[in-house]
């Protein structure tokens, strides 16, 4: 699909709210498809995979698509491949700081824990539940115990959750599903494209500095570590995916505009090539209120706090 920013504006001038909302059932929809899928194969594939880049909006779907399939009278529970992280070590943890360990990668996992767990679960066993406290970088006991029924639905979420080195179990008893900004954003005519990995970001720098209190600038000198960590061990797993959903809503831009355009043209960034590449495409957006935003909207992840789950 391609969007050009220009079309999009004349819709948003001439019916903001209907635009707006027409992008939100836009998404709905593609999840009541995928709940269609995961209800007609639920049998044989009771865990539900979900992969994707950071700032993809992996744990909206996962959420969103728990809320449809309970909805549907589908117990469903969801899961955090983040919680299955090892703890780490004195030495790992100054290691991590200085940068010398890399975040992204898969032996960051403990995976005979995590599979032992999950062949518990697909055989309906009783399993006490992790909890990563990423402060003390260390795994703890979350208190809470999970005992699937037979029917009973399980979503998985995580940057690895396809890759068949981490999830050891069999194909069949998963479906596989990888989310991602897959529209290409034009401006000038078609003369100028937007990436993927450039919306993922203004995602990035709006949640990192309002929930894990990192700074603009880090965020975006971060950019370059993130994308390598998606090319080595995520976007390789993408062909393993039985389903894709696209997480762009056209109007977000116009979102991100009212808050992050005033950070984008300070000082500190005047000479940044990644900022230089992006504030076209924020300036040219038509500027949307935050607070016309729904409150069950993918994006409020983001720009506040979404309904689907606390932080």
């Amino acid at each position: 699909m391609e969007l050009h920013i220009e079309e999009l504006n004349k819709k948003l001038k001439m019916d903001k709210m209907g635009t707006i909302l027409d992008c939100d059932i836009a998404c709905q929809n593609q999840l009541e498809n995928l709940a269609d899928s995961v209800i007609q194969n639920r049998i044989n594939s009771p865990i539900i995979c979900i992969a994707g880049p950071s700032g993809s909006c992996k744990t909206t779907t996962a959420l969103a698509l728990e809320k449809i399939l309970d909805n549907r009278g589908f117990e469903t529970h969801v899961l955090s491949l983040d919680h299955y992280f090892r703890t780490l070590s004195k030495e790992e943890h100054e290691l991590a700081e200085q940068g010398k360990i890399d975040l992204e990668s898969p032996a960051r996992l403990d995976l005979p824990f995590l599979n032992e767990q999950l062949t518990d679960i697909l055989k309906c066993r009783t399993v006490r539940l992790p909890k990563y406290d990423f402060k003390q970088t260390k795994r703890i006991d979350s208190g809470k115990v999970l005992k699937r029924k037979e029917g009973e639905l399980v979503i998985l979420e995580g940057i690895h959750a396809l890759n068949p080195s981490v999830i050891q179990i069999s194909d069949i008893n998963t479906m596989r599903v990888y989310v991602d900004v897959t529209t290409k954003i034009l401006l000038n005519n078609g003369k100028q494209q937007l990436s993927s990995s450039y919306i993922r970001l203004l995602r990035r720098l709006l949640r990192d500095v309002k929930h894990r209190k990192r700074s603009y600038k880090d965020t975006i000198n971060m950019m370059q570590s993130v994308e390598n960590g998606e090319k080595r061990f995520i976007k390789p797993f993408k062909i393993r995916a039985e389903y894709q959903i696209d997480t762009f809503f056209p109007y977000e831009l116009g979102v991100y505009k009212n808050i992050l355009l005033p950070v984008l043209k300070l000082n500190e960034f005047i000479d940044n090539k990644i900022v230089k590449d992006i504030l076209p495409f924020i300036e040219a957006s038509y500027e949307i209120e935050p607070d016309l935003i729904p409150e069950f909207s993918f994006i409020q992840e983001f720009i506040g706090y979404s309904k689907y789950y606390s932080y």
